[in-house]
């Protein structure tokens, strides 16, 4: 008798979750999407299209659950501004700002192309050229980025056996992808500042996106239901 009524807890509490989740998604209980579309100003047909593309790619690039999109979407705010076409000096190109270095292990990690062949003129292959184009999609860029992410989150475990979150290590997971492997570890060089932003806009997304979505598998299925026609 009393397993039959732990059971129909479980049940309940489980059911409840579920309906909680599919009210907030039908409810205009939607907080997530309205802050980063605040973010995005979003107020263009195009903007609104490109939107579509961005929360389709993060959907689709952070399906392991290794990366929680919250954290895609809080360097991509950090890093470009959710522009697709951002440049910086050093030559940091997209919305998750790929480097050469950086979309080479990206290559590596989800099995896209950054580069093409650089042949003489015997058509024998001499070297790789970054081809910008295929680093500012859409798609290549936020998949390379995540999969970076993915790569240093391998060296630097992000969560206890727990589930929690290990912050001390999500902090040099975000400065690396900032700096560089190269830079951290060889030349000391640090961005605490960068790091502090991300984390404060990691922490504002993530309660948003749980309490919007309850789960990835939701955030799946509104990407799926929301966009279909984007």
């Amino acid at each position: 008798m009393k397993n039959e009524f732990k059971y129909s807890l479980i049940a309940l509490v489980v059911l409840t979750s579920v309906l909680l989740t599919e009210s907030n998604l039908h409810s205009g209980s939607d907080k997530f999407m309205p802050m980063i579309r605040r973010e995005m100003k979003a107020h263009s047909p195009k903007t609104l299209k490109l939107e579509g593309r961005i929360m389709k790619s993060i959907a689709s690039a952070t399906r392991k659950m290794i990366i929680e999109p919250p954290l895609v979407t809080a360097i991509m705010s950090n890093e470009s501004a959710y522009k697709q076409h951002a440049y910086s000096p050093k030559k940091a190109r997209g919305l998750m700002q790929l480097v050469k270095l950086g979309a080479k292990q990206a290559e590596w990690e989800t099995g896209r192309s950054y580069f093409d062949p650089v042949k003489c003129t015997n058509g024998k292959t001499i070297g790789w050229k970054l081809n910008k184009w295929k680093v500012y999609n859409i798609e290549n860029n936020i998949h390379g980025g995540v999969g970076l992410l993915e790569w240093l989150a391998k060296k630097y475990p992000m969560y206890y056996e727990d589930g929690t979150i290990d912050e001390k290590n999500l902090s040099v997971v975000i400065e690396l992808y900032n700096v560089g492997w190269g830079n951290y570890h060889y030349h000391g060089i640090r961005n605490a500042k960068y790091v502090r932003n991300v984390m404060n806009t990691y922490r504002r997304h993530k309660k948003s996106f749980y309490y919007t979505y309850g789960t990835y598998e939701g955030f799946k299925k509104y990407c799926k239901n929301t966009y279909k026609r984007k």
